[in-house]
C-alpha cells in the first residue's frame, strides 16, 4: 500500500525538573537528539521532525494539540515522550501520568487519588489538564 500523506513525529523530552523527587535525566535532550535524526534520515524514516524540550504542562499539551490539528488523516505521525511518569498508586484507574518541567510530584499523586476517590462515587473524569499539573 502507498501512502499519499506525509510522515511526521513529535519527540517531547523533560530531562530537568523543578521538584527535587524528579531526578534530572541528562540523556534525554541525546535520545531525541538521536531519535530525530534516524525518523529524519531520507533513507530511513523520511520523517518531518518536531522536538519540544523541557515543556511546562501547558506547553506539553499545547505541542501535541498543535501537531495533530496539523496532521491529515492519511499522515503517519508519531508521537514519543521521554521523561518522569507517575502510574496509579493501585496500578489501575487513570493509567500513566507525564512529569513536566514544572510538574510537582504532590500534585500528579494527589489528582490521581482524588480520581481513584471520585470515580467510586461518580462516572465523571476529572481533567486531564490536572494530571499534568503546573504549580498549585
Amino acid at each position: 500500500m502507498i501512502r499519499s500523506g506525509e510522515r511526521r513525529a513529535l519527540l517531547i523530552g523533560t530531562e530537568l525538573y523543578q521538584d527535587c523527587r524528579y531526578v534530572p535525566l541528562p540523556s534525554v535532550r541525546a535520545d531525541l537528539e538521536d531519535l530525530g535524526a534516524v525518523l529524519a534520515e531520507r533513507t530511513i524514516g523520511s520523517f518531518q521532525v518536531t522536538r519540544c524540550v523541557n515543556p511546562t504542562a501547558g506547553r506539553m499539551r499545547s505541542a501535541i494539540q498543535e501537531f495533530c490539528a496539523a496532521s491529515a488523516q492519511e499522515d503517519l505521525v508519531l508521537i514519543y515522550i521521554s521523561g518522569h511518569g507517575i502510574r496509579h498508586p493501585d496500578g489501575e484507574g487513570e493509567g500513566l501520568r507525564f512529569a513536566a518541567s514544572v510538574t510537582r510530584a504532590r500534585n500528579l499523586i494527589s489528582w490521581l487519588v482524588r480520581c481513584k476517590d471520585s470515580s467510586s462515587r461518580s462516572t465523571a473524569t476529572p481533567s486531564p489538564s490536572k494530571a499534568t499539573g503546573q504549580n498549585a
